[in-house]
């Protein structure tokens, strides 16, 4: 059933956001200005964009460009580090997926147990600046990694991945 509701969820995320790139004349073409540099150590698992052109790096990476950063960045519209976005200690594992709020903070989730040496249980929510919300209460704790995030227009939060039942709620 998990397998089942994980595969659904990635296909209409596929079919919502796939339409965009089918129709985009520019989607084949590459900018040799961007980043310029060696970019990430290893693999980028997710990325959003936000609505000032920033982008949003997550993954198993632990620097970018030689600047030690653990699994979560922020770039620039040119690609280089967002050196102003400082998530401190990072994830203390790989980050899966993440997803904007209408107010600008961040939920990512993936493997990790801590976030800048707080407890997380695989989510947690960083204001704009890339410091942990504290106040973010998923009203959950998954007992396994979550591979998906997708924010409902009612702000409720859905999450995909390996954990099973029963979950702790709050």
């Amino acid at each position: 059933m998990k397998k089942i509701l994980l595969f659904l969820l990635l296909a209409f995320r596929l079919i919502v956001f796939g339409q965009f790139i089918e129709n985009d004349s520019t989607f084949n073409t590459v900018d040799t200005g961007f980043g310029r540099g060696d970019g990430a150590n290893s693999t980028i698992r997710t990325t959003v964009c936000q609505p000032d052109g920033k982008i949003l790096i997550g993954g198993d990476f632990t620097s970018y460009n030689g600047v030690p950063i653990n699994r979560i960045a922020r770039l620039l519209p040119n690609g280089k580090l967002d050196t102003t976005f400082n998530v401190g200690l990072g994830a203390s594992s790989q980050v899966n997926c993440m997803a904007l709020q209408p107010d600008g903070k961040i939920v990512i989730a993936g493997n990790f147990y801590t976030f800048n040496g707080l407890t997380s249980q695989h989510i947690v929510r960083l204001n704009t600046n890339g410091s942990v919300d504290v106040s973010f209460n998923p009203g959950i704790i998954a007992n396994g990694g979550i591979e998906d995030i997708v924010i409902r227009p009612n702000g409720k939060i859905i999450i995909a991945g390996y954990f099973a039942l029963p979950l702790t709620f709050t």
